[in-house]
């Protein structure tokens, strides 16, 4: 449960101070941004480590996590960015909405899969598709996903489908 793990403070009108019940080492603030997204940082670092945005029902979730020395998990931004959502707006989600890059985890897992599983099965192989199920999104459709020739000689070829938007949802 949300309280359980941390709660939203407002500090004004665009700031949300996150506080941890158990983790004090970790410090978060989430701003709206002028596009009406909302960005995630981690005060240790003064560094961006997520966006999310609300529009038409779904959460668009983006992670930085790997770019950045966050003691933050993808999982903890992940769920931050969710919940802020829920909270913020207080309404249910219809679902959740996600674009994979070329070399994110998500794209190489879906590429793997998508070989031998249906398209709609593949995503959800994938670590956000994961994150989708334990929340109750047990659909998915592919809304964009583009087809990209491997590199003869590359051994690090980009993925074959990248990027990969996909929405999940009941």
């Amino acid at each position: 449960m949300l309280s359980e793990i941390f709660t939203f403070v407002p500090i004004n009108k665009q700031e949300f101070e996150i506080v941890f019940a158990k983790n004090a080492a970790l410090a978060g603030k989430i701003i709206f941004e002028k596009d009406g997204s909302y960005t995630l940082y981690d005060l240790n670092l003064a560094d961006n480590i997520g966006v999310g945005q609300y529009k038409e029902g779904y959460v668009f979730v983006t992670i930085y996590r790997k770019e950045t020395d966050t003691n933050f998990t993808g999982q903890q931004i992940f769920k931050i960015l969710y919940d802020f959502c829920l909270f913020f707006y207080q309404q249910a989600l219809l679902g959740i909405e996600v674009s994979w890059g070329f070399f994110s985890d998500n794209t190489i897992i879906f590429n793997n899969f998508v070989l031998n599983l249906p398209i709609e099965q593949a995503v959800f192989k994938t670590w956000t598709g994961q994150r989708a199920t334990e929340r109750g999104f047990d659909k998915a459709t592919v809304v964009d996903m583009k087809f990209n020739a491997s590199r003869k000689g590359d051994a690090d070829a980009i993925s074959k489908y990248a990027p990969v938007k996909v929405k999940f949802f009941r």
